[in-house]
């Protein structure tokens, strides 16, 4: 014959030699433990939330930062080019002179 729950959780407590009381104190005590890790998790992933916005808010500046450096390196080659280009007309000039 099968057990019921009930049977069962009585069978279990009386083999562990629990009261009661002592069973109600242990799960409440297992209830609050779960509840705290409850907590915790909740507070992780809402770090892990905040770090991941975080981490999409800078890459999203590196490559702004990419972008500008990029156009800065092609104007300091424009003036490096024409700068040459200034200097060869000189050259010119006083060679001709």
């Amino acid at each position: 014959m099968e057990l019921s729950i009930h049977e069962r959780l009585k069978d279990l407590r009386v083999e562990r030699g629990l009261t009661l009381e002592q069973l109600a104190e242990q799960t409440v005590t297992a209830n609050e433990r779960i509840r705290q890790s409850e907590e915790t998790r909740r507070d992780c992933e809402q770090k892990v939330s905040s770090l991941r916005s975080q981490i999409r808010e800078l890459s999203a500046r590196k490559e702004t930062h990419a972008r500008e450096a990029a156009r800065l390196d092609e104007r300091l080659q424009a003036a490096g080019s024409e700068r040459d280009q200034v200097v060869a007309k000189l050259w010119e000039r006083k060679a001709g002179a």
